[in-house]
């Protein structure tokens, strides 16, 4: 839509250098939560040299959400997942190979237009909520920032409506401009003193 692609330039125009990571071989590795061992699976990675981690850039598919390999076993939110409901999002995701990836950040446009999403949980091994990675997920009532967080990027959760309270935990020391604009039924925010 016209209006969609005018917030996705604004917010590509404020995102800094979250807009383009660096490319990997573009490969992608599709795993689900089914398919973990638990602890069971890391010993396996750790027994086994000859696997290989995915590079910077290249994409996991987890339990349905896509994350980018950011670089020393850490990945990010990838863009444009399509979710509902309340959603829990992990502290680690695996590859195909049994690589365990930390997931430290939520991207750029990650969840918006999730119209249907109700809540969210961020684990505490994230430590950035990327631009407009919540922008119009008018269903959003709740959402759960851990003390890890120190960034929330530009319109992360704009045009949530139906957001009515925010905590801002005492490790953020960059909230965004227009972070939480035109959430219409926002009526309490808390932020850390200074």
């Amino acid at each position: 839509c016209p209006v969609c692609a005018a917030d996705y330039a604004n917010c590509a125009k404020n995102a800094g250098g979250e807009v383009n990571p660096s490319e990997g071989t573009g490969e992608e590795d599709t795993v689900s939560e089914n398919d973990l061992d638990g602890e069971a699976g890391i010993a396996l990675m750790a027994a086994d040299e000859d696997v290989e981690a995915l590079a910077v850039g290249d994409e996991i598919t987890y339990d349905g959400i896509r994350y980018v390999v950011t670089g020393n076993g850490e990945v990010e939110v990838g863009r444009q997942n399509v979710v509902s409901g309340s959603l829990v999002i992990p502290n680690y995701v695996e590859d195909n190979n049994r690589n365990r990836y930390r997931v430290t950040g939520i991207g750029f446009i990650a969840f918006s237009e999730c119209s249907n999403l109700t809540s969210v949980t961020i684990p505490d091994s994230v430590t950035s909520i990327g631009s407009c990675a919540f922008l119009r997920c008018s269903n959003l009532t709740s959402v759960t920032i851990p003390d890890s967080v120190i960034s929330i990027g530009f319109e992360a959760f704009s045009r949530c409506s139906n957001l009515t309270s925010v905590t801002i935990p005492d490790s953020v020391t960059s909230i965004g401009g227009h972070a939480f604009s035109e959430c219409s039924n926002l009526t309490s925010i808390t932020i850390p003193e200074v």
